[in-house]
């Protein structure tokens, strides 16, 4: 019997054996088709990309901020690494927690194993004992007085790597830059509290600059995310080699446009810019010298157009500049002065006048009759002059005129009847209307040579001790002048029979002889002779804005 049971026993766990095999053998191939299954979903929901909740922080030393990461395709599982370029400056954990440790900038990425990356630029400013609270000034929607702090305010952005320094120093900020453009720069920007989108507004400041090296002293930024893109720009004034300068999208070095004002290293300037954001003009004065409706840099249209930040600085080497004070207010119409010229000079004493100055050499001299008008002669050499410099640059259409009694037509004189001029550059590279009476006959340069101004076909040879009004009506914007006569008698040739001559005779169009200098710029009335046994007569000069 038990035998018999043994043997039922024994085949039982042969079956049973068999069976096991089976069941197991079935596991293993819904095991294997299991995870084939998991291997192609996973594949097909692999992480193809990540952002980043944040592209741009700004933070103080100390801070902390968490950034969080998103995979793309939605659902997709991957593991997301942190790192920062800079730890000096800011540190990230695994989990995207970003601690602000130095002054500085730097980035920090979030990347995944397929390589794909976003990235997050950290600024961090240093925090600075005041109480917090922006200056305040009366009429004003931002005001700093540098010399009433001890450190930095901390609701500037400072920016400022390599050996640069920003730094309250001796009652005034001062920025300087070594290494300058790939190492080094120093800037500080304000953020307003609210865009400045529509509206006129002034900015105040009084600066130093302690270098000939590039600096940007005062510059509008539109709504940016980089502070060194330069398309968001809008006004840009820069002192540099001993100039102040501006830039119209031209460049900094167009002679016509850039060159403003001359400075001296170590001297404070009180300069004053005002902004018509719906007009996109500004002016800049400085020390009560204008420079007039300098158009934005960048005139930037849509919904990123309003002025957020104001910012000093600069990114050249060996940059030096100081500022006392800077202050922002809303514009009035005594801050806009328009373009109006009007000017008369009538010569009526025996003295120089006081808004003319004059050049005599040689044997050059100027007689100041009671009469009211002033002879210029020269005798066997010399040189003679005399000339307004205007505050304002002239733009639009400017006529010059002079009332002249014509005294000497020799073959060998040459009077200077009507210069006008840049007062900043020097020889015959600074005229543009250059007007001459050379041996008697009316003369105009062409930009390459002195031609005899015609009418009815035939030059115009003026009478000795006539009188003529000679009128260059300017247009700035073409770089052209109308000639204009008026007066007594002429000649058609030297040795001719006198023509009567009647009011505002039309001469023709005549290009500038310089057309490479134009708006904005600083321009000079002049009249005076160089060459020998030269005498004429002026009774009055005058300049005026041509609105019709």
């Amino acid at each position: 019997m038990k035998k018999i049971f043994a043997a039922i026993m024994a085949a039982s766990m042969i079956v049973a054996a068999a069976s096991g095999c089976a069941i197991s053998s079935e596991t293993d191939r819904n095991s294997l088709v299991s995870r084939s299954v998991i291997s192609e979903a996973a594949e097909n929901f692999a992480a193809q990309d990540v952002s980043v909740s944040e592209k741009h922080l700004a933070m103080q030393v100390g801070e902390s901020k968490t950034l969080s990461a998103t995979v793309t395709p939605q659902g997709a599982a991957a593991a997301v690494t942190w790192v920062s370029a800079d730890p000096t400056v800011a540190t990230v954990s695994a989990a995207g927690e970003v601690k602000a440790v130095g002054e500085g900038s730097t980035t920090v990425t979030a990347s995944i194993a397929n390589g794909e990356r976003a990235v997050c630029q950290v600024k961090v400013s240093r925090a600075v004992n005041d109480d917090g609270q922006k200056m305040q000034e009366d009429g004003y929607l931002y005001y700093e007085d540098f010399t009433r702090r001890e450190e930095i305010p901390s609701y500037f952005a400072k920016d400022v790597t390599g050996l640069s320094r920003a730094v309250i120093e001796d009652g005034a900020l001062r920025m300087t830059v070594i290494n300058g453009k790939t190492s080094d720069h120093a800037f500080l920007t304000y953020e307003f509290d609210e865009p400045l989108d529509s509206g006129r507004y002034v900015v105040e400041a009084r600066v130093r600059s302690d270098s000939l090296s590039f600096s940007n002293f005062l510059f509008f930024f539109c709504e940016t995310s980089d502070f060194f893109d330069t398309t968001k720009i809008n006004t840009n004034v820069a002192m540099e080699g001993g100039w102040f300068k501006n830039n119209v999208g031209k460049g900094w070095t167009d002679a016509a446009s850039s060159y403003l004002l001359e400075y001296r290293t170590g001297e404070w300037y009180d300069v004053e810019m005002a902004i018509d954001i719906d007009g996109g003009y500004y002016n800049l004065t400085v020390n009560d010298l204008y420079t007039l409706n300098a158009p934005f840099r960048k005139p930037v249209t849509g919904e990123d157009s309003a002025i957020r930040y104001l910012r000093i600085g600069s990114e050249n080497a060996w940059a030096d500049i100081s500022y006392e004070f800077i202050g922002v207010r809303q514009g009035t119409d005594e801050d806009f002065i328009d373009n109006t010229v009007d000017y008369t000079q009538e010569f009526a004493g025996t003295q120089q006048p006081v808004d003319m100055e004059m050049s005599v050499s040689g044997g050059g001299q100027l007689d100041f009759s009671t009469e009211g008008q002033v002879t210029l002669s020269t005798q066997t050499s010399g040189t003679v002059s005399l000339y307004k410099q205007f505050d304002a640059a002239l733009s639009g259409v400017v006529a010059a005129e002079v009332r002249f009694r014509n005294e000497c037509s020799i073959s060998n004189t040459f009077a200077n009847i009507l210069f006008l001029k840049s007062s900043r550059q020097s020889g015959t590279s600074a005229n543009i209307v250059t007007i001459a009476v050379e041996g008697g006959c009316l003369r105009y340069h062409n930009g390459s040579k002195w031609t005899p101004v015609q009418y009815n076909g035939s030059p115009i040879y003026l009478i000795d001790n006539a009188w003529y009004t000679v009128k260059a009506v300017n247009d700035y914007s073409t770089k052209t002048t109308k000639l204009y006569l008026s007066g007594e008698n002429y000649k058609t040739d030297a040795n001719g029979g006198e023509v009567a001559l009647g009011t505002d005779i039309y001469l023709g169009e005549f290009g500038f002889r310089n057309p490479n200098i134009g708006n904005p710029d600083v321009f000079e009335l002049a009249i005076g002779t160089g060459k020998s046994l030269t005498q004429y007569t002026v009774d009055y000069v005058k300049i005026y804005t041509v609105t019709e």
